[in-house]
């Protein structure tokens, strides 16, 4: 008899004489869910020998055809080894079929049930744990089907998980893959796995179906994050539909650390972080961008300080999802260059495993989050200040560019630069007025100017001759700089991930880094780095600072000096830790080792982000761009990239370094001002803006001059000099003016088209109006969102590169009204040489005199080149429209326009109908007995609304009764009546009887105060709101009438005005009897 036979039989025997024993004693038994085991003393259970041999699931024979060994950590393929036979289906009546999902297992229920399939591989996971494992099946709908794993012949599934169901009868395409964690320390060694699949819910005489697509498991290669969320508090689901990241959830936080695994950090004595058990205070979401993804970043806050890895003692942690970087790698390399670098704060990070109830949510970093405070932006806090405190000269976090929605201090520089005051944000010590945080504020705003005038003044020093120097660190700069620049961060100044600080006493300095997995280190550039160089090349950098201080040799050494040079021996330089990351076995490999196992598994899960396969989808050529299929290969293509911009980078830093020229400035040929342009930096030293009595100031332009090829005349014109254009040439900038009795206010911008297609290398003129046509255009800003694939002049001209891609072109008035225009830049032969059809956008419209509207020309298919046509205005007394398609409306009438399109010789047509001008807002008109004024003009969305602010002459002295009516027909069309103006009936001796339309929302202060003889008031409007003594005076006897629901309401809100509840009473409803006359017929005499 074999050990196992023999152990079964013991086991068997222990539990019927366990059942004897507490069936002797009366209300004992074996409690349901539990399972006992009892062992008569001194009882031989070998002498037992009824129990029959259990059957094996797998025979010797079949045993000795398994593979041996197999990588359980590779994909098992349910289709693509049912052809290879490598899995044992066993039970009776069981079918097992292959198609284009995978393999259908099916059956009678009961069939199923008592079967089971078995992998045909001895699986060898080795001395380390398999922690979870991705099985990719689906039940049949509507059922709740459960699957069971065992290792080898073991009775006990080492796991059971629930399959996920069809979505519909039928169809077997859904492939979200499902994740499940194996309990700790469950499956090591070698194995092999069985599978039994219980059908829950059908009948065992019913038939059930299971389809298997794969299975792999994974190992815990990095530390796994196990959140336990409470939702009886507040569901998952609610935290992560929460755009504002306001929802919070509860719970409860473990880490687990793999055997070796070493985070690199060491603080407060931690040097080898096992894992623990925290108390979450809340976790909410975070991010921008990543947000609107399905894998979510996440703030923590712990109930209590704790040094998770040696990171540092605080509550304040993110997971970064690293959503949008393929590599998983791109945040942890440059806070790597930050530390290697000796940049203060740079974040601490950990890469992690996260699971939330249960669900694998992927491949984070568990990481700092950028804050004051101690272990993070370690400055001064000023949140903490003390009442006899005066010093206030520190510690700031500020961040570039904030969003527009946050609640803290934002301030702009004088040359626009907008900075959130991320802290303080609020004081502490409650005995601290809140106006030191004012003074907080102000107090950081002038010092960020003072810094920003001296980097723009003269010499870069302020007009208190003090050196930007003294204001600013120079070396963070250079560093900050440095990595942003040569990571081609287009992240870079454009978002509070932007970080500067000042500690008290102290200077200000760039940093901590922050935010670079998503447009940095060519994150979605995936051009072939040997065929296409526009990736690593160039200088990126647009900020007004950075620009400006090229011109300045003290930071421009500075940064030769953090460079190195690319053959760097030097720690402290940036070339050196470059190579430090890419050479074999370095850093970057270093990562990739460790992380990949993680990495696997996450891109199971969610996949390579494909955001920039293609060549962004822009019309590459297939050789031109390449793709990647795992972690590995997008550090491999990361590091050949850092290889190539090395190389650029060095041999161009020589060029950083720009010239400088003279710019004069003269206010009516006097000298006033002489400044100092630093060539492509941008010029932005202007002097305060001149005045002239009757004449308003319309920009500084210089003379320019060309000469006409064709002519040979050298002609000149006047070229308005903007903020940030570029000099080459000492330059004399003259003053212009207009008198302040000519200006008229730009109201709308159009450009003639919406979007238009342009093959790269080529040029486009993007036409506009601006209505009225009289208004200012001499103050018009053109700029485009991505000058790396085209640039817009002042006058509207886009010029194309080599690069494809969409960018926007974006003009602004001097009103500061905006119109965009989408280009899309795109090879040659992407663009279509023929349309199929082309339209406007509208054939019927209506207008008022003096109103305006813009049509489109639509073309099919849309990537054609803009076409000509010819625009002939039938009636233009009438309507006319201008050759960007706005159309204006000068005369009541009819108006037809035809457009004729030149290059298919058919034509489209505008009929519009020119209604008489709208009364503007505040027009008073009389209809009937009443006098009226505009409140909303009908040409508002919801259309026009008014209210009544008197009674008309005629009939002041004589008029008892009136009725304000829910609707009132003006002089241009229909107005809804929502209001009584305030004092609008005061003192009217002869007001007996008054009703109120169904429309009134507001009856102002005063509208029926003194009249003395009022003492019936109808309200039909159900939402009527009343100013203060409204009624005030009227008849002691008077009863108001109001909608039957609405009678406690407004009980409630008369009684405020001095009204009793007994004389409001609901509006009696009254049925008109139907009555039939006799008829009498006279007779004729």
């Amino acid at each position: 008899m074999t050990r196992f036979n023999r152990l079964f039989k013991r086991i068997t025997a222990c539990t019927l004489a366990a059942m004897l024993l507490l069936g002797a004693a009366p209300d004992k038994g074996i409690f349901k869910g539990a399972v006992s085991y009892v062992q008569a003393e001194g009882e031989d259970l070998s002498d037992v020998t009824d129990v029959p041999e259990k059957e094996p699931r797998v025979t010797d024979e079949e045993r000795k055809t398994f593979a041996d060994p197999s990588n359980p950590y590779e994909e098992y393929d349910f289709k693509a080894e049912a052809d290879k036979k490598s899995f044992l289906v066993k039970g009776t009546g069981i079918k097992a079929e292959k198609n284009d999902e995978g393999v259908l297992i099916s059956g009678k229920n009961a069939d199923v049930k008592a079967g089971y399939i078995t992998i045909s591989k001895m699986y060898d996971f080795g001395t380390g744990y398999a922690n979870r494992i991705k099985l990719d099946a689906l039940s049949k709908r509507a059922t709740k089907t459960i699957a069971k794993l065992y290792l080898d012949e073991s009775d006990t599934p080492f796991m059971e998980v629930q399959l996920k169901m069809q979505t519909k009868k039928n169809v077997w395409t859904d492939k979200r893959p499902t994740f499940y964690e194996i309990p700790a320390g469950t499956v090591s060694g070698k194995h092999y796995i069985t599978i039994e699949l219980e059908d829950k819910d059908t009948k065992d005489s019913k038939n059930t179906e299971i389809l298997l697509r794969n299975l792999v498991f994974y190992k815990e290669s990095v530390p796994t994050v196990y959140i336990t969320i409470d939702e009886s508090y507040t569901p998952i689901s609610d935290m992560n539909n929460d755009p504002n990241h306001e929802t919070e959830c509860y719970g409860t936080m473990d880490i687990t650390v793999p055997k070796g695994f070493s985070s690199g950090y060491s603080d407060e004595g931690v040097t080898d972080y096992t894992g623990g058990h925290y108390d979450l205070d809340y976790i909410r979401g975070r991010g921008n961008s990543t947000w609107s993804v399905e894998k979510k970043p996440y703030k923590i806050k712990l109930d209590k300080d704790d040094n998770l890895f040696g990171m540092g003692k605080n509550k304040h942690w993110t997971l970064i999802a690293n959503y949008y970087d393929n590599s998983l790698v791109r945040n942890r390399l440059t806070y790597y260059l930050g530390q290697k670098l000796g940049m203060p704060y740079t974040p601490q990070l950990v890469p992690v495993d996260v699971v939330m109830n249960d669900n694998y949510l992927g491949s984070y970093f568990l990481c700092e989050q950028i804050r004051v405070g101690k272990s993070r932006v370690d400055i001064y806090d000023l949140e903490d200040i003390k009442k006899d405190e005066q010093d206030i000269t520190g510690g700031y976090l500020l961040g570039l560019s904030p969003y527009g929605d946050e609640q803290n201090y934002v301030f702009k520089t004088s040359n626009g630069i907008e900075m959130l005051v991320e802290s303080p944000e609020e004081l502490s010590n409650t005995d601290v007025p809140a106006s030191r945080l004012d003074e907080m504020n102000k107090y950081i705003e002038g010092y960020v100017n003072d810094t920003e005038a001296a980097i723009f003044g003269s010499g870069f020093k302020d007009p208190k001759g003090k050196s930007y120097t003294e204001y600013m660190d120079v070396s963070s700069a250079a560093k900050y700089y440095l990595i942003q620049e040569f990571s081609m961060n287009g992240d870079a100044y454009g978002s509070t991930s932007t970080y500067l600080y000042k500690d008290k006493g102290g200077k200000l300095c760039w940093g901590p880094l922050w935010d670079f997995d998503y447009v940095a280190w060519a994150s979605t550039d995936y051009m072939d780095y040997d065929k296409n160089d526009s990736s690593y090349t160039g200088f990126s950098t647009s900020f007004p600072w950075f620009e400006r201080l090229r011109a300045d040799k003290t930071f421009i050494n500075e940064v030769n000096k953090v460079w190195g040079g690319k053959n760097s021996k030097d720690p402290n330089t940036l070339c050196y830790q470059l190579n430090e990351l890419i050479k074999t076995g370095g850093v970057l490999d270093k990562y990739a080792d460790e992380m990949e196992s993680s990495a696997k598994n996450n891109f199971d899960k969610w996949g390579l982000t494909d955001l920039g396969f293609g060549g962004m989808d822009n019309g590459y050529d297939s050789d031109a761009f390449v793709t990647c299929s795992n972690q590995r290969e997008e550090i491999a293509r990361l590091k050949k990239w850092i290889t190539k911009r090395m190389d650029w980078f060095d041999e161009n830093i020589s060029t950083l370094k720009y010239d400088t020229y003279k710019i004069s400035f003269y206010v009516d040929n006097k000298l006033v001002s002489e400044a100092t342009s630093v060539g492509d930096g941008g010029f932005y030293d202007f002097p305060e803006v001149p005045k002239k009595n009757g004449y308003v100031f319309t920009g500084w332009y210089a003379t320019v001059s060309y000469k006409d090829e064709e002519t040979g005349e050298v002609v000149e014109y006047k070229d308005r000099i903007v903020p940030g254009q570029s000099f080459y040439e000492d330059t004399k900038v003259e003053a212009e003016w207009i008198k302040e009795d000519e200006i008229v206010h730009a109201q709308d911008i159009f450009f003639e088209y919406k979007e238009v297609y342009v093959a790269a290398g080529e040029s486009v003129e993007l036409k506009h109006t601006i209505m009225p046509l009289e208004a200012a255009d001499y103050e018009l800003t053109f700029t485009s969102s991505d000058e790396s694939i085209a640039t817009v002049d002042s006058y509207g001209f886009v010029e194309t590169f080599d690069k494809t891609g969409d960018v926007t072109i974006t003009l602004t008035t001097i009103d500061k009204k905006k119109a965009t225009c989408l280009v899309h830049v795109v090879n040659a032969v992407d663009i279509s040489e023929f349309f199929d059809e082309v339209a406007l956008s509208e054939n019927e419209i209506s207008l008022r005199v003096d109103q305006w509207k813009k049509i489109y020309v639509n073309y099919t298919p849309a990537n054609v080149m803009p076409r000509t046509y010819t625009i002939i205005n039938i009636n233009p007394e009438i309507a006319m429209m201008d050759d960007t398609g706005v159309i204006t409306a000068y005369g009541e009438g009819n108006a037809k326009i035809v457009v004729y399109f030149n290059d298919s010789g058919t034509y489209d047509t505008v009929n519009v109908e020119v209604l008489p001008k709208a009364l503007e807002k505040g027009t008073k008109f009389t209809n009937g007995k009443l006098v009226y004024e505009v409140v909303k003009e009908l040409d508002t969305p919801k259309g026009g609304t008014a209210r009544v602010v008197g009674i008309a002459s005629k009939y002041k002295k004589k008029l008892t009764s009136l009725s304000v009516p829910a609707t009132v027909t003006g002089v241009d069309g229909t107005y809804k009546v929502v209001g009584v103006k305030e004092g609008a009936f005061k003192k009217n001796k002869k007001l007996k009887t008054v009703t109120i339309g169904k429309n009134v929302t507001s009856i102002g202060k005063n509208a029926f105060n003194g009249c003395t003889k009022l003492k019936k008031v109808t309200i039909k409007a159900t939402k009527a709101k009343f100013g203060k003594n409204a009624f005030k005076g009227i008849s002691s006897k008077a009863s108001f009438f109001v909608p039957k629901k609405q009678l406690k309401s407004y009980k409630s809100k008369l009684k405020k005005l001095g009204i009793k509840p007994k004389q409001v009473k609901k509006i009696k409803t009254t049925t008109k009897k139907t009555t039939t006359k006799k008829t009498t017929t006279k007779k004729s005499k």
